[in-house]
C-alpha cells in the first residue's frame, strides 16, 4: 500500500477489496485473533491513502475501508458489536469526515 506509484497503490487497494470482500466474517475475525498486528497495521494504512494526491487511489481505498469496515463490525444476537476500539472508531470517523470537504462529487 505503499509505493511511489500511484497505479500500484490503487491496484492494491482493489486488490485488497476483492480479498475483504470475498472473505467471511468468521475468517477475518480468525485472522484478527491468530495476529492482531496484520489488522491493526491495515486500517491506519487505509486511512493514510484517503489523503493520496490521486482521486482513483481515494477511490479504491473507500471501497477497501468500507469491506474491512463490514468484517469487523459483529452484528451479533447479544447486540451488535466492533472489533474496532472506540479510539480506532473515532480516528476512521474523523478521516472520513475530512474527506466530505473533497470537491470530488464521488
Amino acid at each position: 500500500l505503499e509505493d511511489t506509484e500511484s497505479t500500484t497503490r490503487e491496484l492494491c487497494c482493489h486488490c485488497l477489496s476483492l480479498i475483504l470482500e470475498q472473505i467471511s466474517r468468521n475468517d477475518f475475525q480468525s485472522i484478527w485473533e491468530a495476529d492482531t498486528r496484520v489488522v491493526d497495521t491495515l486500517y491506519p494504512r487505509l486511512l493514510m491513502l484517503l489523503d493520496d494526491s490521486h482521486d482513483p487511489v481515494r477511490m479504491a481505498t473507500c471501497t477497501a475501508l468500507q469491506h474491512f469496515l463490514r468484517l469487523a463490525y459483529n452484528p451479533c444476537e447479544e447486540g451488535p458489536t466492533c472489533r474496532l476500539g472506540v479510539s480506532s472508531l473515532e480516528e476512521i470517523t474523523s478521516s472520513l469526515i475530512i474527506q466530505l470537504d473533497d470537491p470530488d462529487a464521488e
